[in-house]
């Protein structure tokens, strides 16, 4: 009966894969046994021996033995051949095998190295197992009109975040997250770290992998979860779990246990941090007014919706599960909601987690897709020019019998194995390369040969194949076979096709080149450029958040008596805002309910002076009287609001109840970077100067105090003067680490980003013109092998060397000018675009496009100009003497 029968799909398997000479006797076996196993064993154990024995047939030496002999009508004999012709052509042929292989391999390299760099870019936050997990942001919107008043910004008010969750059911956790300097004593070892301060879901939300500890770990009010390397760091390899350290916020000192040690993931985390504390900590950071208004911004919030559908439409639920909380008759705030996922590429949200701009990864894929193709042409050129030499192998290959099909298959194999062998030296380039590019853009790339990257060498591999073998095919296969066998064929030599190539590759490089020089002269314009202040010798020392105004007073003035007695010390003052993060900008509600914003600076006496800034009218403030209620301004605000007497005027608002003063106008200065237009700003020595009149606030340091000491050294031993401003701290400040930097350092740091890109720009035209002139040699060399004997004739019938040299090279020069007139146009269209970024910026002057376009020219010159002397100066009996 059937049922006591193997399973029939099985039986189908066995006849297919096994040979027809064995099938009876193995068969037979088999069945013979399972028959005696169902007696014994039951049908089932029966037929999954069956069906074991059958799998272990299925061997590939019985697949090979059997199906694949059934494709035998595939010329494997012929593929070996070509083969072996492509190999015995590359040995013949070394020069322009090695020129083919080698430029092709750089392009490959440094496309290698740009998908590792958009690779890990596109890998930021998707260790994360709950996909679920959104970061809020807030912008206000007028009700009459709907106008948007503000931008959206992730940074929001700290009471958002539990009210929401309080609020609205669909929220199963949240977790909030603000950061502030703080030091971390160790024993006797004072460190100045970075606290951030979370709720007790964070760990759980995040798949941050916990090394050490709990989820839960954050639960108790005095723990403490560091990262793996402030593990190492502060107790070396030794368990940290159960150690205390003591965190001093705002002269206020408590200890905490370490109850977790994570990993924190920071080469792929919009998150940063080495320090977590429990939230309720913040408040030893900011009032109690803070935590509880809507009218400061100084946090981050993270929410987790129970599913993923609930999501949709849910930004008109928070906001008006929120509006409540802000209800005005004039504007609302507008909450919404971003994928954790899309935080590190989003534009659209300004936030305070790591973020790339993703035109800059569309720029890198764009700069190597330019690199791989000027590669590309410049094989195809150097192969479909290389063909002239090969008419007569051809031409024999014809007589004995090939057909136009093999002969194409020769010729795309050929191009094929030289392409995998030059993605294969590709590879390894990038291999060696990686840590050098690491470094070069201050990341920690690690090289990986995943399948994706094989199958892109493979597929690169089989494009340049097909196009090359295809062009060299159609160019020789359409010739007569007599033709081929006399020699006769003569390739057009200016073909207008590898013309079109030789343009369309010079015409990429000097594009490529143009883009570096102007990203390094932008660049060199930002660090050279007037900021309106000396930032040559001036220093930011950190004050250690003093807990109020008067603590931040004493501490300048005793850092000043002891300072003060060098001469080398021009200057002491103490700020706000440092230059290391954004100004703090207040919000000022107008009669129409409009919003004006105005930066702001709290200050000491001595700030304009010692930064020098120039005052352009009024005074600055007495050092030796009351400043109550007085103001500085900047150019900006003056022209901003229109006033003609601006020490008459006042910054209007519409809850000021009491006047301020503007006593001066101060030159405007950059107080951010060169991207960002200079917008009003105020400097006040007194706290309530304007603060009653504000309605809005943006700011990273909270609440108003002064938190950076400036200091302006003079000329000297820079080691010098150094070592008598540390001993200075330690005796105005000796409990807290001097931390300090110089501010044209940090202005540096600002420009980070863009000096990463001019490194990039830098390395894709260094490749790219490299290849491109390897390619040039290449061409050029066959060109005076083809004109050997007319180079000859012209000597024996009296022509110069310069007329020789000047006539081989005339025509590849005339085609690099071309290259340049299409070049310069595109060059400027994107520089300008580039160049968009930056409010203030250089213009594009032709100098630039000479110094590109004469540049490359210059090298062609060289390159092309001495082989062709070398070919005008030989012998014109080498030449002529076969004749």
């Amino acid at each position: 009966m059937d049922d006591q029968n193997p399973s029939s799909w099985v039986m189908k398997l066995l006849k297919w894969f096994c040979p027809e000479e064995l099938y009876e006797g193995i068969i037979g076996d088999f069945m013979e046994q399972f028959d005696e196993e169902v007696k014994s064993l039951g049908l089932g154990r029966a037929r999954r021996r069956f069906n074991r024995n059958v799998f272990r047939l299925l061997h590939p030496t019985i697949l090979l033995r059997n199906k694949i002999k059934q494709f035998n009508y595939l010329p494997m004999g012929m593929y070996k051949s070509h083969f072996l012709v492509a190999y015995r052509s590359m040995m013949k042929h070394r020069f322009y095998s090695f020129i083919n292989i080698f430029g092709l391999a750089m392009a490959v390299a440094f496309v290698f190295l740009s998908f590792l760099f958009i690779n890990q870019e596109l890998r930021y936050d998707a260790f994360h197992t709950n996909k679920s997990i959104y970061r809020l942001y807030s912008q206000i919107r007028a009700t009459e009109d709907q106008k948007i008043l503000s931008d959206a910004s992730a940074i929001i008010s700290i009471p958002l975040v539990p009210d929401l969750a309080s609020q609205v059911p669909s929220i199963a956790s949240h977790s909030r997250l603000a950061s502030n300097s703080a030091t971390v004593l160790l024993g006797d070892t004072p460190y100045d770290e970075s606290v951030h301060f979370v709720d007790k879901d964070f760990l759980s939300m995040f798949s941050f992998p916990i090394v050490h500890g709990l989820h839960n770990a954050l639960e108790d009010p005095n723990s403490v979860v560091i990262s793996t390397e402030h593990a190492i760091k502060y107790f070396g390899e030794t368990d940290a779990i159960g150690k205390s350290i003591e965190i001093t916020l705002n002269d206020s000192t408590r200890t905490y246990l370490v109850k977790g040690v994570v990993e924190n993931m920071e080469q792929v985390s919009s998150i940063p941090f080495n320090i977590l504390v429990p939230f309720e900590t913040f408040r030893m950071v900011v009032s109690e007014r803070a935590m509880t208004t809507y009218n400061t911004a100084s946090i981050e919030g993270y929410v987790v919706f129970e599913n993923t559908d609930v999501t949709r439409g849910i930004s008109p639920l928070l906001s008006s599960a929120i509006e409540k909380e802000t209800s005005d008759d004039h504007s609302f705030l507008e909450v919404g909601i971003q994928n954790m996922s899309d935080i590190h590429l989003d534009p659209d949200v300004i936030g305070n987690a790591k973020y790339t701009d993703p035109q800059k990864l569309y720029i890198i894929g764009g700069l190597a897709m330019l690199v791989l193709l000027v590669a590309m042409i410049n094989y195809i050129t150097l192969s479909t020019s290389h063909t002239l030499k090969r008419m007569k192998e051809v031409g024999l290959r014809k007589t004995l019998g090939a057909f136009k099909s093999q002969i194409r298959v020769q010729l795309i194999i050929e191009s094929f194995s030289l392409s995998i062998l030059a993605g294969a030296i590709g590879v390894g380039l990038a291999f060696v390369i990686t840590p050098y590019f690491s470094q070069l853009l201050d990341l920690q790339l690690s090289f990986a040969l995943d399948w994706i990257a094989l199958a892109f060498i493979v597929l690169l591999a089989l494009a340049i194949a097909l196009i090359s073998g295809s062009i060299q095919s159609i160019l020789i296969i359409k010739h007569k076979l007599v033709d081929a066998l006399k020699g006769t064929i003569v390739l057009r030599k200016d073909s207008l096709l590898n013309q079109s190539l030789l343009v369309l590759q010079f015409s990429l490089s000097i594009m490529l080149i143009i883009g570096t020089l102007v990203v390094r002269t932008q660049m060199n314009y930002i660090q050279s450029k007037d900021l309106g202040y000396e930032q040559e010798r001036l220093l930011e020392i950190s004050m250690q958040n003093p807990a109020d105004i008067t603590s931040a007073n004493n501490l300048l003035n005793r850092l000043r008596l002891e300072l003060e007695k060098d001469a080398r010390i021009l200057g002491v003052s103490g700020s706000m805002n440092s230059f290391r993060e954004p100004w703090t900008q207040f919000g000022f509600r107008q009669q129409d309910e409009s919003v004006e914003r105005v930066y702001f600076n709290k200050v000491e006496e001595n700030y304009v002076k010692t930064m020098g800034i120039e005052l352009v009218q009024g005074v600055d403030f007495d050092q030796n009287s009351e400043n109550k209620g007085k103001i500085l301004v900047n150019e900006s605000l003056v022209k901003y609001f229109g006033w003609e007497d601006p020490l008459s005027e006042q910054i209007p608002g519409k809850y000021f109840t009491s006047s301020h003063q503007i006593i001066g106008v101060v030159k405007d200065f950059h107080y951010s970077t060169l991207h960002n237009k200079i917008e009003p700003l105020a400097i006040s020595v007194d706290n309530e100067a304007i603060l009653e009149g504000v309605t809005g606030l943006s700011t990273w340091v909270w609440p108003i105090n002064m938190y950076t000491i400036e200091l302006r050294v003079g000329p000297g031993d820079l080691g010098e003067i150094m070592n008598v401003v540390e001993a200075g701290w330690e005796v105005a400040n000796p409990n807290q680490p001097f931390v300090y930097s110089f501010v044209d350092d940090v202005l540096a740091k600002n420009y980070e980003e863009e000096s990463r890109w001019q490194k990039v720009t830098d390395s894709a035209s260094a490749f790219s013109i490299i290849i491109a002139w390897l390619g040039l040699i290449g061409l050029t060399k066959l060109s005076m092998q083809k004109r050997e004997k007319e180079i000859g004739i012209r000597k024996v019938l009296g022509s110069t060397v310069t007329n020789i040299t000047t006539l081989l090279s005339r025509k590849f020069l005339i085609l690099i000018i071309i290259a340049n007139v299409v070049a310069w146009p595109l060059a400027w269209i994107l520089s300008e675009k580039w160049l968009e970024d930056f409010t203030y910026r250089i213009s594009l002057g032709p100098s630039l496009f000479l110094i590109g376009g004469v540049g490359v020219l210059l090298v062609a010159l060289a390159s092309v100009g001495y082989q062709s002397l070398r070919a005008a100066v030989s012998n014109p009996v080498d030449s002529l003497k076969c004749e």
